[in-house]
């Protein structure tokens, strides 16, 4: 069995005349409407680039993870040498998210900081879990798996997608 709050978040349909966004239960719980198909991603949660390289959304990144650029990045993606850093990724600052027009932030489970991005008009989803608790190496496998649902959800993918990743890993 899943560990608690490792439970995957679930989309949920529009309805008919609504926008063409998909809504997604985060990792703090929140009810949060993310465009259907985002094009400019700021990546700040840790393994958030991993998760948009996953499914095909690499090239819609422009700003990703604090200090350096791995090597890794830059070898499976080599455009990712080209991607705004940010020394505190923890602490974006909101005005310049904003005037980057980013339409996804893809964050950690600090829901002060996210409520903060909404009032400023930005589309935030916590992708870790709030708090996630595991005492085994199941429970680590739902948390990271219900990561990944998170990703294919707010990227787009479909459910093949998702599980084939789950499976994988």
């Amino acid at each position: 069995a899943p560990a608690p709050g490792s439970e995957a978040p679930v989309p949920e349909t529009e309805a008919p005349g609504a926008s063409s966004g998909v809504v997604v239960t985060d990792g703090c719980g929140r009810q949060v409407e993310v465009p259907a198909n985002p094009q400019r991603i700021a990546a700040l949660y840790g393994p958030s680039f991993e998760g948009c390289l996953l499914f095909g959304h690499a090239e819609d990144v422009i700003i990703t993870m604090s200090g350096a650029m791995t090597n890794w990045a830059k070898v499976v993606f080599p455009g990712a040498e080209n991607f705004q850093l940010v020394q505190n990724a923890r602490e974006p600052n909101l005005e310049e998210l904003t005037a980057q027009e980013v339409d996804l932030v893809l964050f950690w489970a600090i829901r002060e900081k996210l409520d903060a991005m909404e009032n400023a008009g930005l589309t935030a989803v916590a992708v870790k879990l709030d708090d996630p608790e595991w005492d085994d190496i199941a429970g680590y496998v739902a948390a990271v798996e219900a990561e990944v649902d998170t990703y294919g959800y707010v990227l787009n993918a479909d459910q093949e997608e998702i599980d084939r990743w789950n499976d994988y890993f």
